[in-house]
């Protein structure tokens, strides 16, 4: 195996092999930490790739209770909450076992018990910052738990008024359906068969968020992930969620194969590139006999893809298979006392920086330089912990002029890390600040040429704790119109649903990329309408017809190999050599997005 290939399990710096039911992975200045279920506490490990991992020990041990169940942690301004369910070690009704939080000023713990949020069976909890606004998913038995025909536990969820109290808004999100979803039939022998939904976990690509689930009972071999699709809006709670393929089709992201069995309750993260998603599960070995008093359930990651509202997974895996992409550039632990600067020149990228000020009684100040030329150009964010505040500017030949003044949160607290992602397109700028606080604009172009990135601190001592950089580009709306910048494109134009032409066909010829890539271009047809044609050197032609609104395509570059996965159908390796011609024929189709990623 090379360095750039992983086998399923995980492994562990010790090298044990180390069960991990349920994982929930949290990314943290540069970091993942993984949190999952143990009849003693909740499970830590750490790792900085995904593939390789330290186990801690226990997080969170409370006197008197046992089963700590699905544990999630979110980190807000400084704390982190862990949501995990237990039950009293005397307890005799399996049922009772009830949703909590714990609260840690580091993410390795120890956590700390802060409240109980039911006196009923509620479990999995999976908290999701949308739109500054929090939200949590959980599992709960009695909503359906009476109903004659389709009984069980189903996936509902909350808006939360603080990290510590639910608003008392719940809503049904995933009702049972199908037969693969029953955990038990006759369960409490009073002739009604038992549904579980549970383990939900979301995602955005594009314009859809979906959200997983796990089905049936995790002791059976057939536990699987399923995928539910809704169309992004403000809020969460006016989110719709419809099963993939449909409520009475079963075409699981995750179910069991010859070697690996029990998939189930997942996470999605990003990989290290921060463009890639994964997804991290729990798997038994096919080939060890089941023992329901020993825990045999192991953390596995395998990659994700998606076309139209398909989440596609090509596990579960236990071959040899590619690492998470790395990121380009990372800083770590870097103290700065004074001005400093890193070489970037790139027209395109995504950035997470991860910054906090040490306390003192002056307060702090600082300057993010997105993009620096010299003293006479830049273009900056100067945080103001007095003022509240965090101001753009642009300088240009000596001449600043402020763009936008964003109020921080009234309780931010400088002193702790904070999360500044950076999107890049060309001179467009899309910033966003611990998941909540969003800003967009636009500077001269002269900002695409040769300039730095850096920090610059007044009488301030700052912590750079992560800086991560990857070179990509995620075109959507008007700035599909940089295509043209990775392909020649006939006469079309930007529309409602993207990059289309008045005529009934136009063609994308590529422009050569000397570099190892990934591409995703997301489409949108015309059912039994649309064609797509995929052209190598015109002796080679792949023929789409789509038999629905949206679907992809990925192209992954390797050295003198294309991948190629045309919605989720992996063709056969394409040797590219110095003199090809890539093409696509479109169709009666647009483009609503394209993203671009170098290896």
């Amino acid at each position: 195996m090379s360095e750039n290939q992983f086998c399923n399990p995980v492994k562990f710096k010790d090298g044990k092999r180390h069960t991990n039911p349920d994982p929930f992975v949290l990314r943290w200045c540069g970091k993942y930490y993984c949190y999952s279920t143990d009849a003693k506490g909740v499970n830590l490990s750490v790792s900085s790739d995904l593939v390789n991992w330290e186990y801690l020990g226990l997080c969170i041990s409370e006197k008197g209770y046992k089963d700590y169940w699905a544990p999630a942690v979110i980190y807000i301004n400084g704390k982190f909450y862990m949501y995990y369910s237990n039950i009293r070690t005397d307890e005799v009704e399996g049922h009772n076992i009830w949703l909590k939080v714990a609260v840690a000023d580091n993410p390795k713990g120890p956590f700390i018990w802060q409240k109980t949020f039911f006196d009923e069976f509620s479990i999995d909890a999976h908290p999701v910052i949308w739109n500054s606004q929090l939200y949590m998913f959980y599992s709960v038995n009695n909503i359906i738990g009476t109903d004659e025909k389709k009984a069980g536990t189903i996936i509902v969820m909350d808006k939360m008024l603080s990290p510590l109290e639910f608003a008392g808004e719940r809503k049904v999100v995933l009702l049972p359906s199908i037969e693969q979803e029953i955990f038990q039939k006759n369960r409490f022998n009073d002739g009604r068969d038992w549904y579980t939904l549970e383990g939900a976990a979301t995602v955005v690509h594009g314009d859809k968020c979906f959200l997983t689930y796990s089905a049936n009972a995790y002791l059976n071999v057939d536990y699987f992930v399923g995928c539910a699709v809704a169309k992004v809006k403000e809020s969460l709670l006016d989110m719709t969620w419809k099963k993939s393929p449909s409520d009475y089709e079963w075409k699981p992201v995750l179910r069991k194969n010859d070697v690996v069995e029990g998939t189930g309750h997942n996470v999605i993260v990003k990989a290290p590139n921060m463009v890639d998603d994964w997804i991290v599960y729990h798997g038994r070995r096919t080939d060890e006999e089941l023992v329901v008093t020993k825990e045999q359930r192991e953390m596995r990651i395998d990659r994700l893809f998606f076309s139209g509202d398909k989440m596609i997974c090509f596990g579960p895996t236990q071959h040899d298979v590619e690492v998470p992409k790395k990121v380009w550039i990372q800083v770590e632990n870097t103290k700065i006392i004074s001005q400093v600067f890193l070489e970037i020149n790139e027209k395109c990228l995504k950035a997470e920086v991860w910054l906090s000020a040490k306390k003192q009684h002056i307060g702090c100040r600082y300057d993010l330089y997105l993009a620096y030329i010299d003293e006479r150009n830049y273009v900056k964010m100067e945080l103001h912990s007095g003022k509240r505040n965090l101001c753009i500017y642009e300088c240009i030949e000596g001449i600043e002029r402020l763009i936008d003044t964003i109020n921080l949160l009234k309780d931010f607290i400088y002193s702790v890390p904070h999360l500044f992602a950076i999107y890049k397109t060309y001179q467009n700028y899309r910033i966003l600040i611990d998941d909540c606080i969003k800003v967009k604009f636009s500077v001269s172009e002269c900002f695409n040429r040769s300039f730095r990135v850096g920090i610059k601190p007044y009488f301030t001592e700052v912590m750079l704790h992560s800086l991560s950089i990857v070179k990509t580009v995620n075109l959507e709306g008007n700035n599909l119109a940089f295509l043209r910048e990775y392909y020649d494109v006939d006469k079309t134009f930007i529309g409602e649903e993207g990059i289309k032409s008045n005529e009934d066909i136009f063609i994308l010829t590529d422009k050569v990329k000397n570099t190892d890539f990934a591409e995703e271009i997301i489409f949108h047809s015309e059912p039994k309408v649309s064609e797509l044609i995929v052209a190598y050197n015109e002796d080679r032609r792949i023929s789409v017809k789509p038999d629905r609104e949206d679907f992809s395509i990925y192209r992954i570059r390797c050295g003198n190999v294309d991948k190629l996965i045309v919605d989720g159908e992996v063709y056969e390796d394409i040797n590219v050599q110095s003199d090809f011609v890539y093409k696509l024929y479109l169709q009666h189709l647009s483009i609503k997005g394209y993203i671009y990623t170098e290896s």
